[in-house]
């Protein structure tokens, strides 16, 4: 959402097999909700829990009366005959059947990181916590190579995290660093182990290094079979 700290957003599932019971969800979200500073962040985190049901509404949001706001006009649209889909850019997305179709993975590069960032994934999956702990150090160097290894490290951290909730990819495509997750992700390189990311990161500083006419010659060859 445009002009907030993706740190102070939290997202808010309701789900329920069917529209009526969707709406009837809703209503009792709303109820359950108080106004008591934080309360509502834990109570939006166990909206995040698995489920099994048709049909899901979610909401992006940053603050309760933001949340009741959204909670009212999801409510609102979904009671409208022939709403099958929600996609308000405010924070309100819902969809009346599965979206289907191949599924990319964008890897983003540096810049997209911010303080706490995937603090709850680290705590609900070790391979994330080992991945992103190899990437901390104590003092603050704003080298090449640190940031190389912060952002591919949680790159390749999420990567895992979507291989454990089984969700394939049909393509793969980054951006700066997030290119080198796509490869290391498609197997088309070796994954580095986490002690060896900073390194990774130095050897690329290395090269930015360099001028031009310094620079090794390559040639990248790629070659399928069906």
């Amino acid at each position: 959402m445009p002009g907030q700290s993706p740190a102070d957003q939290t997202v808010v599932l309701v789900r329920a097999p069917t529209r009526d019971l969707l709406r009837a969800g809703i209503t009792q979200l709303r109820a359950r909700l108080g106004d008591d500073g934080d309360s509502w962040r834990d109570l939006a985190a166990t909206s995040l829990s698995p489920g099994d049901s048709d049909l899901c509404l979610a909401i992006v949001t940053s603050s309760l009366p933001d949340l009741i706001a959204k909670l009212d006009l999801a409510s609102s649209r979904l009671a409208e005959p022939g709403r099958n889909r929600i996609r308000d850019p405010s924070g309100i997305y819902f969809e009346s059947a599965p979206l289907g179709g191949p599924v990319a993975v964008l890897f983003p590069g540096e810049g997209s990181e911010y303080e706490g960032a995937l603090s709850d994934l680290r705590i609900e999956f070790r391979d994330v916590d080992i991945m992103l702990s190899a990437t901390e150090r104590r003092d603050e160097r704003g080298d090449m190579a640190r940031a190389v290894a912060t952002v591919l490290g949680g790159d390749l951290a999420l990567w895992q995290v979507l291989r454990k909730l089984e969700i394939p990819a049909d393509a793969m495509l980054g951006h700066s660093t997030g290119e080198l997750a796509a490869l290391i992700a498609s197997g088309m390189i070796d994954v580095p182990a986490p002690a060896d990311l900073e390194r990774f990161g130095q050897d690329l500083e290395q090269l930015a290094g360099l001028s031009p006419e310094n620079l090794p010659s390559v040639v990248l060859i790629a070659a399928g079979t069906d």
